[in-house]
């Protein structure tokens, strides 16, 4: 069976993934843990990413992520 929402084309699928669920969810109520679950898991890929510019396309992928769980919050 072929999966269908596209989680086979996310480049960070460890963090990606919750920030979609995130996106996507629909019910106030569980979209506020979705929101929370996403940036956590934001949060702490950004603290085990060393410094350089090796993940420079990541950390602005990531920054970009957590710019996006700001506006769902409002």
């Amino acid at each position: 069976m072929e999966d269908s929402s596209g989680n086979d084309d996310l480049k960070y699928p460890g963090w990606q993934k919750p920030l979609l669920e995130a996106v996507l969810e629909l019910d106030a109520h569980k979209s506020k843990a979705r929101v929370a679950a996403a940036e956590i898991t934001i949060c702490n890929r950004l603290e085990t990413l060393s410094p350089g510019h090796d993940h420079h396309a990541e950390r602005q992928a990531l920054d970009d992520a957590l710019r996006t769980l700001r506006i769902l919050k409002t």
